[in-house]
């Protein structure tokens, strides 16, 4: 943003000071959090005076000035007997007649090495770094990273270790709106919060996922005012817009939801441009970032047929369930509605659920096809695989802004395949 504070005027002193005095009486928490990522000096490069400040105090640049702000905003706060906390840039400028002192605390969000960097200083650090839940990563994924990764703890004695003081989950709201909010929060921030208090060689994937959707549903059940499990349908009715076939498309719907990802931000951003007018209530905001179904497909046993069978039958024609949604004189009104390509995500699903099932004829015949003019049925075995995966992955990114999560239990399938050479 832009820096819009002048900090070579003693008057945004006095008015940051009086601004401290009311805000530190309404908060009695002992941290001030001054922000402090993300300068964007233009104005200051810009300003005549500023830059002859910046010279006449031997402050060389604008990273200068900002720390010379920081340490008078210490100061000020101090005053008030706040600590001051501040995202990794308030330590940025290295020289020592400009550094805040060690009682500030660091709040790391870059990388690991700032976390390394900044406790080998002598300053006490939250680690954000790696807990991005507006990311839409994975639950384990979070889990699997420690306030202080492996790599990084032969370089710091037990005392530095200590000045990790915790850590912090983010959520950034650029893509997130009142109905979604929950679904972005849980339950993946309870993956972060049991990292944050977990020793380090606690890493049991599925033991996680068990107890995760164990208590997602406890939050819904408990009516703890949680409503992204409460609401996940009445979201996703709302997509259909013929009241008249709210009912009957729902379930179909819901299938197809149930199997498919949203991608995140940065995935979206590169999409499309969205702004502070653009609608958050497409397909893509309404799915669940963490996937229950598709998770116990993967730990379903890969010599149950009969299971994966039933599973890959019920996507076969769910396409043909939906059909009604698609025939719509009203298509072109739904498709701005929807916002992602819901159509082709519902024909993809079906063709996965072929692969599936195609898999597992192979499994029980040994035959690559069973239609007998199919020129698969020359191929090697190899060279089939090597096709399938090739189309899976087509099939799970072919539609911008969602993955087809269903893709995965059948590449299991698939690469559980052994080729005899």
């Amino acid at each position: 943003m832009k820096a819009t504070m002048d900090p070579t005027k003693e008057n945004t002193y006095i008015f940051l000071d009086k601004f401290f005095k009311e805000m530190t009486k309404l908060f009695p928490d002992p941290y001030f959090h001054i922000g402090g990522d993300e300068v964007e000096g233009s104005q200051w490069t810009q300003s005549s005076t500023i830059q002859q400040f910046i010279n006449e105090n031997k402050l060389e640049n604008n990273r200068g000035l900002q720390a010379y702000f920081n340490k008078r905003i210490q100061k000020l706060l101090k005053k008030y007997g706040k600590i001051m906390v501040g995202w990794e840039e308030i330590l940025d400028e290295i020289h020592e007649n400009r550094t805040i002192d060690k009682d500030a605390v660091m709040q790391a969000w870059l990388s690991q090495e700032a976390t390394t960097n900044a406790v080998q200083k002598g300053y006490r650090v939250i680690v954000s770094d790696g807990y991005y839940l507006n990311r839409h990563q994975s639950s384990i994924s979070y889990y699997n990273v420690d306030p202080i990764l492996s790599n990084h703890l032969d370089l710091l004695h037990e005392e530095q270790r200590n000045h990790v003081v915790g850590g912090e989950g983010c959520l950034w709201s650029e893509y997130v709106t009142p109905n979604s909010v929950d679904s972005r929060i849980w339950p993946r921030a309870l993956a972060i919060a049991e990292r944050l208090w977990s020793p380090s060689s606690i890493t049991d994937e599925n033991f996680l996922y068990e107890r995760l959707f164990r208590m997602n549903h406890l939050f819904d059940k408990m009516q703890t005012g949680v409503t992204h499990i409460s609401s996940y349908k009445s979201q996703l009715q709302n997509l259909i817009l013929d009241p008249k076939k709210k009912v009957d498309l729902l379930d179909p719907l819901v299938i197809l939801a149930n199997v498919c990802e949203a991608c995140g931000p940065l995935e979206r951003f590169k999409i499309y441009k969205y702004s502070t007018n653009t609608s958050l209530t497409t397909f893509a905001d309404v799915l669940q970032p963490e996937n229950e179904l598709i998770w116990k497909l993967g730990k379903l046993p890969i010599n149950d047929e009969s299971s994966y069978r039933d599973i890959f039958q019920t996507w076969s024609i769910n396409h043909l369930r939906l059909k009604e949604l698609f025939d719509n004189v009203e298509k072109t009104k739904n498709q701005e509605i929807w916002g992602q390509d819901i159509e082709q995500l519902s024909i993809n699903l079906a063709n996965t659920s072929q692969i599936g099932l195609r898999i597992l004829d192979y499994n029980s015949k040994k035959i690559l096809n069973s239609d007998k003019g199919n020129t698969m049925n020359s191929w090697t075995l190899s060279h089939w695989i090597l096709y399938h995966k090739t189309l899976l992955e087509q099939l799970e990114n072919q539609v911008k802004e969602v993955r087809l999560a269903a893709v995965r239990p059948v590449l299991r399938l698939l690469n559980a395949i052994h080729i005899i050479p």
